[in-house]
């Protein structure tokens, strides 16, 4: 009752849309300030241009400011239909209960006009801004596969490999042995239709001399050789990250509507275990090598005279 009452029947009363947008702006405002946030926003604008993938989730303040009370009606009218909702639920229910309600309360809609949406593509780029800090936040990333492509779950465990955990190859080298960064991480960020494998690193603009070329060794590096204890080691992580996401009902709730959406269907956490232990030592390196000889993204908020070309970077990761 509590969810088809908001969706069918929103007051927006003047005052509370109001009090939202003064809320809104601060966000806006807060990841302006903070400078992670920022250069992650860059990184997005460089890979992806002025398409949706590269702009601001919050959208730009201006717009927030012209936004009235008929724009937010209309825009529910034209998207909140049933051709365009998934119903999940997790826990204590049966799927004919589930059913049964959501006909109860939804069937009356009409269908409406299923969205599309214009496919994105990888551009790669460079987005900097020079601020008076004392340390840089730097990313570089490169093209990686769509979350419907196969090579999407060699590529996960390729981002594993490199950054995640204090056991990865970049925290190892990077921060432990040479401390040229006070953090440093690799991850993926796929959609349905491109995707991007980056590289986040704080650092003192003093050591990007030094860092940029170790960074770009492990990056080459990797696309020659990957060890058995590193294979074991990263499908182990993702595994268990997996499974404790099934302790959460909130979890299994957004899986089975994300993967839904993603792929047509609802993919069990068994099924996404299953492609990952399939994985072998070639398919990651043969990813690799694939991700690593795309155009590359650079973005970085901080003082900027030790900032890498493009071409500098593409050229040290490529294999000869």
């Amino acid at each position: 009752d509590i969810v088809s009452d908001i969706l069918l029947n929103p007051k927006f009363d003047k005052a509370e849309m109001e009090k939202e947008r003064g809320v809104i702006l601060q966000e806006i405002n807060m990841y302006y300030d903070s400078h992670e946030d920022h250069a992650f926003n860059l990184y997005q604008e460089a890979a992806y241009g002025d398409t949706p993938l590269g702009r601001p989730i919050l959208g730009p303040a201006e717009n927030i400011k012209r936004l009235q009370t008929d724009d937010l009606i209309n825009f529910m009218k034209s998207n909140y239909t049933p051709n365009n909702l998934i119903f999940a639920a997790a826990g204590n229910i049966e799927h004919s209960e589930l059913v049964d309600v959501a006909e109860e309360k939804f069937g009356h809609i009409a269908s409406g006009i299923e969205n599309t949406f214009e496919p994105m593509k990888y551009q790669g780029g460079l987005s900097t801004e020079e601020r008076d800090i004392e340390q840089i936040q730097f990313l570089c990333g490169f093209e990686a596969p769509s979350i419907t492509d196969d090579n999407y779950y060699a590529c996960r465990l390729l981002a594993g490999i490199l950054g995640s955990g204090m056991s990865s190859r970049l925290f190892q080298e990077i921060r432990e042995e040479r401390g040229l960064v006070y953090t440093v991480s690799a991850g993926t960020q796929c959609y349905m239709d491109t995707g991007s494998l980056f590289i986040y690193a704080g650092t003192d603009p003093s050591k990007m001399d030094e860092f940029i070329p170790a960074l770009c060794k492990e990056l080459k590096d990797v696309q020659i050789n990957i060890t058995d204890d590193e294979l074991e080691r990263v499908k182990s992580r993702v595994r268990s990250s997996a499974l404790m996401s099934l302790e959460r009902m909130h979890s299994r709730c957004n899986r089975l509507a994300s993967t839904h959406i993603k792929h047509g269907e609802a993919q069990t956490i068994h099924e996404f275990i299953e492609k990952i232990d399939k994985i072998s030592k070639n398919d990651i390196i043969d990813v690799a090598r694939t991700v690593f000889s795309s155009e590359p993204t650079l973005s970085a908020v901080g003082k900027l005279d030790g900032m890498p070309r493009l071409k500098d970077i593409s050229n040290s990761v490529k294999l000869n």
